[in-house]
């Protein structure tokens, strides 16, 4: 294992530990702030495709703008998870209550749904354990997300609670950066360096 997959790992449990010892009241208060600054961004106001996910754990709950994404008319995808290659398919589905279980049991559309390929205004809004200042992300080590951002031309949006946004991570050729991160405290928009 390289040097910089060691201090990832390290800090990937560190990161974790973190979020997950945050208050239910400040994730409450958290992620109705997130809500309203997702929903008024101008990427998810000028989107007509919103991918999501489905969250876990601590991660920030992002299903009200889901639901608000529906009801504001604009076509939502979610991931499937291929586990042998680790690439993801993002999925359109008409309501939350198509998804099933999936890859490490999180929630996802069934195959029959039709797939999203790169059509429309799309905002991805992407999962992550912390973001940099430059829109790096520390996921959760697999790389499926880097793979799809790796062609994705719409915008990436990073979703994260203040408390786990950092200085700079760790970053190897291969991580893909986000365009646009929003805490419960603002937006910042990320400058292609």
């Amino acid at each position: 294992m390289s040097d910089i997959s060691e201090i990832k790992k390290k800090l990937r449990k560190k990161l974790s530990d973190l979020r997950n010892g945050l208050s239910l009241e400040y994730r409450e208060t958290a992620d109705n702030l997130l809500f309203d600054r997702v929903v008024n961004s101008e990427a998810y106001l000028k989107s007509n495709v919103v991918l999501a996910y489905y969250p876990v754990k601590s991660e920030p709950q992002i299903l009200p703008i889901v639901c608000r994404a529906f009801e504001d008319g604009k076509k939502v995808a979610f991931p499937v998870s291929n586990t042998n290659d680790f690439n993801l398919t993002f999925r359109y589905i008409n309501g939350i209550s198509e998804l099933q279980e999936g890859a490490y049991s999180i929630p996802e559309p069934p195959l029959t749904s039709p797939v999203y390929k790169g059509e429309g205004d799309a905002l991805c809004i992407v999962p992550a354990l912390s973001f940099d200042l430059r829109g790096r992300r520390m996921g959760y080590g697999k790389g499926f997300y880097d793979r799809f951002l790796s062609d994705f031309q719409g915008i990436a949006m990073g979703v994260c609670y203040s408390k786990l946004l950092t200085q700079e991570l760790p970053y190897e050729s291969f991580d893909k950066s986000v365009d646009i991160i929003i805490t419960e405290k603002g937006e910042i928009t990320i400058n292609a360096e």
